[in-house]
C-alpha cells in the first residue's frame, strides 16, 4: 500500500509542478479562509497483513464494520497561481472502529472511538471555470489524540451457564489507550461552487495512517476505576493504523492578497 502511495504521490508532485509553470498568475499571493465539517467512516488496517491479534485470528478476519464520526475545523488556502495552492487545515476529527471477536466461545463486541486535533498540509490542484471549479489534493496529516473511549460487551459460557458483561473504558493517551500522535497521508477530490463573496464546496478524502493507534501498554481504567486488559483478544504488538474516508461541506472566502 505504501508503494502505491508514493507512486501516486511521485505523479501527483510531477502534475502539481508542470501547473506551477503553466498556471497563470493573476491570483497570485491571494488568501481564502474557511470552515468545513461533515463525516467520517473509519476502520483500522493490520499493517502488515496477517498480524494475529488474538488466538489463532487474523484482523482481516474479525467481523468489523466502519464506525460512522464527524470532523469539523478551519481551513486556509493561500493561491501560488490559479491552478496550484497550499491549504493547511486545523480539525477536530473523530475516527474509530466497530469489531466482534470470538474465541472459543468467548465474544467480545468492541466500539472503538478516537478524537484527534488533526493538521493536514495539502497540495491543492484547481480547475474550471469562475463558477464551478474541481480540485485534487493531497499531503500528509499530523494528529494529535485527545482521548477516546471503548464501549464491550461481553460474553461467554462457563459450564453451561451464558454470562455477560458491559464495559466502558476510558482510552488514555499514552496510558494504556492510544498513542499521543497520527502521522499518515492524505488524497481527496472536491468541487466547488461560487456564492457570494466566496464558494461552497463538496469534497471527499481518504486518509491513510502510519502509525499505531494502540499504545503497547495494555492496562487501561474503566469508567468504575478498575484496572482492565485493554487488549482482551487484541494483542497490543499488533501495528493498526487509521484509515478514514471524509465526506464535507465547506464554505471558503478570499480575505485578500
Amino acid at each position: 500500500m505504501k508503494n502505491y502511495l508514493l507512486i501516486l504521490s511521485a505523479i501527483f508532485i510531477s502534475t502539481i509542478a508542470h501547473s506551477i509553470a503553466q498556471g497563470k498568475t493573476t491570483e497570485k499571493g491571494a488568501f481564502s479562509i474557511g470552515l468545513k465539517g461533515g463525516a467520517n467512516f473509519s476502520t483500522l488496517n493490520a499493517n502488515p497483513e496477517g498480524d494475529i491479534v488474538g488466538g489463532a485470528v487474523r484482523w482481516e478476519d474479525v467481523d468489523k464494520t466502519m464506525s460512522t464520526n464527524f470532523n469539523a475545523g478551519i481551513i486556509l488556502n493561500y493561491a501560488v497561481n490559479s491552478i496550484f495552492s497550499l491549504q493547511p487545515e486545523l480539525l477536530y476529527s473523530r475516527t474509530g472502529v466497530k469489531y466482534d471477536y470470538n474465541n472459543g466461545g468467548y465474544v467480545a463486541h468492541i466500539t472503538d472511538q478516537f478524537n484527534y486535533i488533526q493538521v493536514p498540509l495539502l497540495a491543492k490542484f484547481s480547475f474550471g471555470s469562475d463558477d464551478v471549479k474541481f480540485n485534487i489534493h493531497a499531503g500528509p496529516y499530523f494528529s494529535f489524540a485527545t482521548g477516546g473511549t471503548r464501549k464491550a460487551d461481553y460474553s461467554w459460557n462457563v459450564f453451561g451457564a451464558n454470562i455477560t458483561d458491559n464495559q466502558t473504558y476510558n482510552l488514555e493517551v499514552k496510558k494504556g489507550g492510544i498513542q499521543g500522535t497520527d502521522i499518515g497521508a492524505a488524497v481527496g477530490i472536491g468541487v466547488g461552487f461560487a456564492a457570494g463573496p466566496g464558494s461552497i464546496f463538496v469534497e471527499g478524502r481518504y486518509n491513510y495512517g502510519f502509525s499505531n493507534v494502540y499504545n503497547k501498554d495494555n492496562n487501561t481504567n474503566s469508567s468504575s476505576g478498575d484496572n482492565n486488559n485493554l487488549f482482551e483478544g487484541l494483542y497490543p504488538d499488533n501495528t493498526l493504523t487509521n484509515g478514514v474516508i471524509n465526506l464535507n461541506l465547506g464554505y471558503l472566502i478570499a480575505i485578500g492578497k
